[in-house]
Formats: C-alpha cells, structure tokens, sequence
C-alpha cells in the first residue's frame, strides 16, 4: 500500500495540520476510500445484481495479506524501545533520555516505579533519520544470536552425553 499512498496527494494546507506521519498516512487512506467510492458507484451501474454479487464473492476468497506491502517485514517493529536503543537512535546519552522521559519529551513508563525498566514507545521515533539504520542494527544482532545459538546446538549434538559415558563405566 505505501507505493499506492505515494500518488495520493492531500491539499498543503490538510497536510500540515497532521503532525505524525501515521495521521497522513490515514488522511491519505480515507481521501483514496472516498474516492474509490465514488468510482465503484460509476462502475457498478453497468452491472446486473447478479455481476456485482459475484464480484463481491470473487474478491471476498482473495487473501489481501500478499498485497500489502509492509516495511515492518523487513525490519518489525518493536511495540516499545530501551534507553538503551533510544540513546543508540538519537546519539543523547541514556542519562539524558531518561531525563527526556521523566520531564515528558519522551513517551514511555515505569512499570513498578521510579527505580525500574523504562518501556518508551517507539511510534515517535519511526520519523527519526537514524531509524532504519537502528532497525537493520538490532536485526544483525539477532542474526549473530541465532548464528551462536544454532553452533552451541551443533556442538551440543557433537558432544557424547553425559548418559552414555556413565554406561560404558
């Protein structure tokens, strides 16, 4: 869907009053919907009952999942980011960020209180520039986790087992 967005283009002056990149995304959405609307109405009058019906029938069996076309598949995005990673992102110390959160520039929390994890919610740092850089970071660190993991399952397979050594005493 983001290639379709691309050539839907909302008035400047309803685009600057979204501030998130998600609230025009939407705008951008709902402008297509009304549009699409409209033109589903013009095509529709050619059409018998029965033609219409078996559109809706043919379109309702397709698997909408494969035409969207997501970022997030190639980099998911976390619901919530560290002080760790927001410190990565923005090049702020983590003492400035939890600063950041505690005097409300941030959005995030404290579960059990003052002395706790802080869970800052990655939504306002999507638009960052060093964003996709963080994202493809963390997914290399995850790769060369699982790369570990699956050498400590070789070796762990390579290994006689402890059973076995006790048997042949």
């Amino acid at each position: 869907m983001p290639s379709v967005l691309s050539y839907v283009t909302l008035p400047d002056a309803t685009e600057r009053t979204f501030i998130s990149k998600d609230a025009r995304k939407l705008a951008k959405i709902r402008l297509l919907q009304r549009a699409l609307e409209i033109e589903a109405t013009i095509a529709a009058r050619g059409l018998t009952d029965t033609d219409i019906k078996d559109i809706e029938d043919a379109i309702q069996a397709l698997d909408v999942e494969p035409l969207i076309e997501r970022d997030e598949a190639v980099h998911p995005i976390p619901e919530f980011l560290t002080v760790r990673d927001v410190s990565l992102i923005t090049g702020l110390a983590p003492q400035v960020v939890r600063r950041h959160l505690q005097n409300k520039k941030y959005e995030g929390f404290q579960n059990a209180g003052e002395n706790t994890t802080w869970h800052v919610y990655s939504t306002q740092f999507l638009t960052h520039p060093n964003w996709q850089k963080f994202l493809k970071e963390k997914d290399k660190g995850f790769e060369n986790s699982k790369q570990v993991a699956n050498l400590a399952l070789e070796l762990l397979e390579l290994e006689p087992s402890t059973e076995a050594n006790d048997v042949a005493k």
